[in-house]
């Protein structure tokens, strides 16, 4: 008998940092999202990436745009009992403010459809890719996350790609790690920089797919030595240096490269002859591959991306037997079996030593044997369970003037911890301060009195973002720059909460006078002004 949808656990949605359809099915997302689909509905998302692909390119521009539009036309596709992938269609083009406003408006409206037809609500949202973090908040209430997981498995904003905005992909990054209920990281290095003693943190090293386990270890002798590599060939995940001086070193052997090798990385090694390109092939078959290594590698360079990855190739290769060598990465010394070079010299000698002297093959297998991706995502799963969960998020803006409201304002935080919150304040120096302590600002001119058309001013600014922000709360301390964005606020439905200000003992502020009647709680610090407000609720100076 099927179980039925209210007795099994809240759905994920997982947007993933791979494309389920061509990309291999190795990444922890994929494995993960495979074995959670036994207890709940899954729905994978393919990646939004995190820069728009160069037609530079070239042929691996021709390439990727030829697999997008192939998932694209897929929609949403049933890939197992519980499990959907999605690829939503979108525009990428993170380094301008247009494009992002059309690639998460394509998102948003793609996913809303897709939820809604499956009947989910508040799932669970499993982000892997950082540029997700924009579409959590602007979803509608009822389909906004329960719980927050965030997969650290990169720190995108070290990647080196000439259309994305560092400083945008940073803030989602930094949105992510202090919005979600638990943040995962296969390096524990980079779980300790960032996020030290935090409860929410969880250290879970790549697992092995247990099909892995099984393959023969037996093989043919190589009519040459193969000196192998499994995965993709780019600059920043490959030492191309330290591989042309590698195959110098050794003529006679073969450089066997598995994987997508990106123009750019493979142009600069194009006249070595020893080395031979192997497309890619369906993950099923990739281990029977694997085990024709003599010696596996993992020529990294050794940067501030690669030290707080945690190649999951370590693990694959100790599953198949092989011999394998590194750089020096964080990650390879938590990886027993593995031989760690500290320099292109070093690295060359220990390839030439296992070459001559191979690991034992069961024995290396042996150091992965417990390493299974069920067991990673049983202990995912009960510390998923145990996280407290704040319910869909309420989304709140907070609004005032600058310098004594805005501080006024400040000391009721407490008022929306656990909240999706923005800023719309005064156009001013005090917007920037509020940047460099992470929040999202949005800036209007203010409005005075003694010039009626600057109002029509800020609400012409004011209107665009509250649309696309579309708040469920706005908590406001004055003054009159707000008045536009909580009438708003108020026509969209959503609730008005005003204090009035300190600095008024005995009389009333215009702007309080004029949102009194719209709002759904007043609060004054004076005892004197109850009799200006009926509605009002008196409260303790914030002072």
């Amino acid at each position: 008998m099927t179980e039925s949808r209210e007795q099994r656990a809240t759905p994920i949605v997982c947007f993933g940092g791979e494309d389920w359809w061509y990309h291999p099915h190795g990444h922890m997302d994929i494995q993960l999202m495979k074995r959670f689909a036994v207890d709940r509905d899954v729905l994978y998302i393919n990646s939004i990436g995190v820069h728009m692909p160069s037609v530079r390119q070239g042929s691996d521009f021709i390439k990727k745009l030829r697999n997008k539009l192939r998932s694209l036309r897929r929609g949403m596709k049933q890939a197992g009992d519980h499990l959907w992938v999605y690829t939503p269609p979108a525009l990428p083009m993170y380094d301008k403010r247009w494009g992002r406003f059309i690639h998460y408006r394509l998102i948003r409206r793609g996913l809303k459809r897709q939820l809604r037809a499956l009947g989910w609500k508040n799932p669970i949202y499993w982000i892997t890719t950082p540029t997700a973090e924009p579409v959590l908040g602007k979803m509608p209430k009822d389909l906004r996350p329960s719980k927050i997981v965030y997969q650290r498995s990169d720190v995108f904003a070290e990647f080196d790609f000439s259309t994305m905005p560092r400083e945008f992909v940073q803030g989602c990054e930094d949105q992510l790690l202090r919005d979600s209920d638990l943040v995962i990281y296969p390096s524990d290095d980079l779980l300790k920089r960032e996020m030290g003693d935090d409860p929410r943190a969880m250290h879970v090293p790549h697992g092995i797919d247990e099909a892995w386990l099984d393959v023969p270890l037996d093989r043919p002798a190589n009519e040459h030595p193969v000196i192998g590599y499994a995965g993709g060939t780019t600059t920043y995940k490959v030492d191309l240096e330290l591989v042309r001086k590698l195959a110098a070193a050794l003529p006679d052997a073969e450089l066997r490269f598995i994987g997508r090798p990106e123009l750019d990385a493979q142009s600069q090694v194009v006249d070595v002859k020893n080395i031979t390109w192997v497309e890619l092939i369906p993950y099923d078959e990739l281990p029977r591959r694997m085990v024709e290594f003599d010696v596996a590698i993992n020529p990294a360079p050794v940067n501030k991306w690669t030290r707080g990855a945690n190649p999951l190739k370590f693990k694959e290769y100790l599953a198949l037997g092989r011999s394998a060598v590194t750089t020096d990465l964080p990650a390879a010394h938590r990886c027993p079996g593995l031989d760690i070079a500290k320099d292109h010299d070093e690295f060359i000698e220990l390839v030439r030593k296992r070459l001559a002297e191979p690991r034992d093959p069961e024995a290396q297998r042996a150091l992965v044997r417990d390493q299974s991706w069920a067991g990673k995502a049983e202990a995912i799963r009960a510390r998923l369970d145990d996280a407290p969960s704040s319910g869909a998020r309420l989304k709140v803006c907070l609004a005032s003037s600058a310098g004594g409201h805005l501080a006024e304002l400040q000391v009721l935080r407490k008022a929306w911890e656990g909240c999706e919150t923005f800023y719309l304040i005064m156009r001013g120096p005090t917007a920037d301060g509020l940047r460099d302590k992470g929040e999202r600002v949005y800036e209007v001119d203010n409005a005075r009195r003694s010039a009626p058309w600057t109002m029509i001013r800020t609400l012409w600014q004011t209107m665009p973002v509250i649309l696309r922000e579309r708040p469920d709360a706005i908590i406001t301390t004055g003054a009159g720059v707000v008045i536009p964005a909580c009438l708003l606020v108020k026509l969209l439905r959503g609730k008005l909460i005003y204090v009035e200000t300190i600095a008024e003992v005995d009389r009333p502020t215009v702007t309080g006078r004029v949102l009194h009647p719209f709002a759904d709680l007043f609060i004054v610090q004076w005892p004197g002004l109850t009799k200006f407000f009926p509605k009002a609720v008196e409260g303790e100076p914030v002072l």
